[in-house]
């Protein structure tokens, strides 16, 4: 028997969560945090991810191996994959966003800032 749509959506939310936390917590020392973080993450707009979000982000890996292309952390395509989704340019400042934005509908805001 296959588990059922909402536990999927629930186990994989679950896991994003814990390794978004992972990735906060590995930051600890890194980074000089001025002010409350949770006051900070109160102020982001969070962005819904379905099982449509973890389909779309597996075609846009599986569309860029195709092409010979590795994407290093899969997560990236995850990123992509609720902008897509939410029509929501990216800001970043990492170039593993590069091909998947060069070969995808992926839109990006520059390093400059500009549109």
């Amino acid at each position: 028997m296959l588990p059922s749509k909402a536990l999927v959506d629930f186990a994989l939310r679950d896991l994003l969560r814990r390794e978004n936390q992972r990735k906060i917590l590995d930051l600890k020392g890194k980074i000089h945090w001025e002010g409350d973080l949770a006051s900070m993450l109160g102020n982001l707009i969070f962005l819904p991810m379905t099982r449509e979000t973890f389909l779309m982000a597996a075609n846009i890996y599986r569309s860029l191996r195709a092409r010979g292309i590795t994407i290093r952390n899969s997560v990236d395509c995850m990123i992509a994959a609720v902008c897509i989704e939410n029509n929501a340019r990216l800001l970043h400042n990492d170039r593993d966003f590069d091909l998947p934005t060069a070969h995808s509908e992926l839109q990006v805001i520059d390093n400059s800032g500009e549109y």
